[in-house]
Order: structure tokens, then sequence, then C-alpha cells
């Protein structure tokens, strides 16, 4: 079993939203006067989706996945709405920043490109992050009868959080499921959604590769 921090952990997904609010609040204080605010939005998506992947990852390479799973507070399911609705929209403000490409100059186009590419990744990684945390939760939060699980994982071990991360990002890229077992009912509502969202994420990634490719033609 991985030796858990002893601090990391105890972050709420709430605290960790605060922690990243205040860091993307921060940044679109700083950049005021100095960039358009389609700009300053996208730098403060970053400052906060840059920050929650920082907490995630964290927390996925020192905790105990059984542990900090049950911890999870209560404002959890509105936060996991909240962040995955967030990478969704984020993709407007990138087509609105796309949108004046065409007529900046080369050094300039660039960053906006630069800038665009950075937040279509990011929020597509948050996204499956998020739903890393939601299968674990899932998993190992007791239904009505004490029984844990609804994901059948390969071999014997008791599953991990990068064991999820396996699991939410295979559905993120393929939209499917691989060799892992869906036994319990939301956890199979859970992926449908999941792949639902992936499927549009990834069908307006491409829509967006094609737009900018033409308009820097």
């Amino acid at each position: 079993m991985k030796k858990e921090n002893t601090y990391l952990p105890r972050l709420s997904a709430l605290s960790r939203s605060l922690i990243a609010l205040g860091v993307g609040t921060l940044v679109w204080l700083v950049t005021v006067g100095w960039v358009g605010w389609q700009t300053r939005l996208l730098l403060a998506w970053l400052g906060y989706t840059l920050t929650v992947l920082m907490l995630i990852w964290l927390i996925i390479g020192q905790a105990d996945a059984c542990r900090v799973a049950q911890r999870e507070d209560e404002s959890r399911p509105a936060i996991f709405l909240l962040t995955v609705g967030g990478a969704l929209a984020s993709l407007l403000a990138v087509v609105v920043l796309l949108g004046s490409v065409k007529g900046l100059s080369g050094p300039e186009a660039t960053r906006h490109v630069l800038l665009s590419g950075l937040t279509v990744v990011s929020s597509w990684v948050l996204m499956h992050s998020t739903f890393t945390l939601h299968y674990a939760h899932l998993y190992y939060d007791p239904d009505e009868t004490a029984q844990v699980g609804g994901l059948d994982f390969p071999g014997d071990e008791q599953p991990d959080y990068l064991d999820f991360a396996y699991y939410s990002f295979v559905v993120g890229m393929t939209f499917q499921v691989s060799d892992v077992a869906v036994k319990a009912k939301p956890i199979r509502r859970l992926t449908l959604l999941h792949g639902v969202l992936s499927f549009a994420f990834n069908t307006l990634i491409i829509a967006l590769t094609i737009n900018t490719v033409a308009s820097l033609l």
C-alpha cells in the first residue's frame, strides 16, 4: 500500500476548487490591461485548470484511493458538474479567440494558437482526471448493503487511483471500456455519460483543429 501524504488527501473537492479558483482569479486580475478579455479568460481558466490538475495528480500519485474516496465531501457532485461543464465551456472561449487569428500578425497568431491548444489539452486532461476521482468515489463508497465495488479489474489486487485513471482515460479516448467489467448501475450510467461527453469533446477538438489550420492557410 502507498504511503499516504498527511496533508494533500485531506483537501476536499471544494477546497481544491477554491484554491484553484483563487489562482484563476489572481491571473485574471494580474493580466488587466495587458491582453484582451478572451485571452485573459483563457489564461485564468488555465490557472484554475493547472492548479486543480496538480492537486489531483499529487493525490493520485501519493494517496490511498480507498481512504481518500471515502473522505470526499458532499459538495463533490456539484464540483464535478461545474468542472466538466467548465472544460466544455472553455472550448467556446477557444472558438472566440481563434476567430480573430486570421487578422493577426505571425507571432501574435502563433501565441493565440498555442494558448488555445494548451487550453484544449488541459481541459481534456482535467475532464478525465475528474472522472477518475468520481469513479473511485463510486467504487469505494458503500451502498445500502455496505458493499463496495462496481468495477471488476483484472487481477486480485485492490484497485488504486492509477487503475481508475486507466479506466477513465480509456473511456475518454475510445468511448468504450476495455478489459474492465462494469458491474454496478451507478458506474454504468456514469460511464455512459463519460463516453457521450468524450465523444462530443473530441469531435469539437477535431473541428477546432480543422478550422484553425484553414484559418492559417
